[in-house]
């Protein structure tokens, strides 16, 4: 690569490591573009190639998300809390083959997971004042606190805390607040 040969041994080691996962994943992919095709197996063989390659993925299909794991243990836990938490919406476990999340999923290979995701509680505050300082009696129902995942990013807020104010027609001004933390 250019470098000096007293200096070469060093940068090698700072810049050409990598982690036996990814040489194995890359290894696999270069393999799939190099043989598509097993010379006596077809297509049949093709598949086991790649299932082989990159093994399963255990795709945990909550509401309106698509959440990868390699562990089967971890989507059937998130799946039952999304149900316990959420009655009555879509929840199931689905094995998909890697090669197809990598081409299917949303994130390919580096969203799939190999831990839960962690539990945050969103926090929600909505309050109107009238000119006066008193406060106006509730409009509407904001939750106060709301039990999030990860993969949930539109209820998170960017900042562990964030507030704004409005002010409304006849002087009247709306607060609101959001927040979150770890604890579940």
């Amino acid at each position: 690569m250019g470098w000096e040969p007293g200096n070469s041994a060093r940068m090698r080691r700072r810049y050409q490591h990598l982690t036996g996962r990814v040489l194995r994943d890359t290894a696999a992919k270069v393999g799939g573009l190099l043989w598509p095709m097993a010379a006596d197996g077809g297509e049949e063989a093709t598949g086991a190639a790649q299932a082989s390659a990159g093994g399963l993925v255990y795709v945990a299909r909550i509401g309106e998300y698509l959440v990868p794991f390699r562990d089967r243990g971890h989507a059937d836990f998130l799946m039952e809390r999304w149900r316990s938490e959420r009655p009555g919406q879509l929840a199931e476990v689905e094995e998909w083959e890697r090669w197809k999340w990598e081409r299917e999923g949303h994130g390919g290979p580096g969203a799939v997971r190999d831990r839960l995701p962690n539990r945050r509680v969103v926090h929600h505050a909505h309050a109107a004042f009238l000119p006066s300082g008193a406060r106006e009696p509730a409009t509407r129902l904001d939750p106060w606190s709301v039990d999030v995942w990860e993969f949930e990013t539109d209820l998170y807020p960017d900042q562990v805390v964030r507030w704004g104010t409005l002010r409304r027609v006849g002087g009247v001004i709306d607060v609101r607040a959001r927040a979150r933390s770890k604890e579940p």
